[in-house]
């Protein structure tokens, strides 16, 4: 399946993902930080969902090497 196609993910298969906690993602959101995420709906019981190659961008991007430390 191309990358464009894939399902978004949940807060919890992106914390399982990350080996986060869903709270972690929850102040992340709160803070700017983190993968993109979106809201799917409206109000408070609005859907957060994140796409896959978003989350696995921000691992990308996070990445320490030697030369960046």
């Amino acid at each position: 399946m191309p990358a464009s196609l894939e399902r978004p993910w949940t807060p919890a298969e992106v914390a399982a993902f990350l080996s986060v906690k869903t709270d972690t993602l929850k102040h992340w959101r709160a803070r700017n930080f983190g993968p993109k995420w979106y809201k799917l709906g409206g109000g408070p019981k609005a859907h957060v969902r994140y796409h896959p190659g978003s989350v696995r961008k921000f691992v990308r991007d996070s990445l320490v090497t030697e030369d960046s430390e």
